[in-house]
């Protein structure tokens, strides 16, 4: 019996990936940069950095308000995972906000990106 080659979960184009990249470079550089305010109960982002965020981005969610909670702009929060799974960026001292983590830049990510695809297509169908 013939092994089936495995797909990756995510096939992602080659101007994808750019745009990816750079959309997680500003996700990055906006938590630091705004010192963006981490919930203290569930140490996500804010609701007004949040909406700013997802403006940034060139795939956006379509909302008029900064009404909404991370979880519910999927691309910041798997960015915000995977940003401190690998860490890329932490949180500070008093786990109010981000800063730069010890595998800035990203090149140092790059070995993981199949996990991290692993990752988001589990997210995804939970």
């Amino acid at each position: 019996m013939a092994k089936q080659k495995k797909t990756p979960a995510i096939q992602i184009r080659t101007g994808d990936a750019e745009i990816i990249c750079r959309d997680f470079e500003a996700f990055c550089k906006y938590l630091v940069e705004h010192k963006a305010k981490l919930s203290k109960t569930t140490a996500h982002i804010g609701k007004k950095d949040c909406f700013e965020l997802n403006r940034l981005f060139h795939r956006k969610e379509e909302y008029e308000k900064a009404t909404r909670f991370q979880k519910h702009y999927p691309v910041i929060h798997f960015f915000y995972y995977v940003a401190l799974k690998y860490h890329i960026l932490e949180l500070n001292a008093a786990e109010t906000g981000m800063v730069y983590g010890r595998n800035l830049p990203c090149s140092k990510m790059l070995p993981y990106w199949s996990d991290i695809r692993c990752s988001f297509s589990i997210s995804c169908m939970m």
